[in-house]
């Protein structure tokens, strides 16, 4: 999606990030997920979410599969006050 006009102009520099991108998760420098992140705008581009998902590998340590994070949903806006991103 294209920047929307009236949207924020601090916004419109995330627009780059629209779409959908492959992902790992890494610790310590060992990939144990593989996965997608997907990107898109919300409230007419006031707001973009992320969504996330990712499958553990076979070496994937059961205590990170037990506790994963994935699926996650996250919101990120612009604070007025400071000029800054946050989600």
């Amino acid at each position: 999606m294209q920047a929307q006009q009236g949207r924020s102009r601090p916004l419109a520099v995330l627009d780059p990030f629209i779409g959908q991108w492959e992902m790992s998760a890494s610790v310590s420098g060992v990939t144990l997920t593989g996965g997608r992140a997907t990107f898109d705008w919300l409230e007419d581009g006031w707001f973009m979410v992320q969504r996330a998902d990712a499958e553990p590998t076979e070496d994937t340590p059961p205590e990170f599969v037990a506790n994963s994070p994935f699926p996650t949903v996250g919101v990120i806006g612009l604070d007025d006050s400071s000029g800054e991103f946050s989600l």
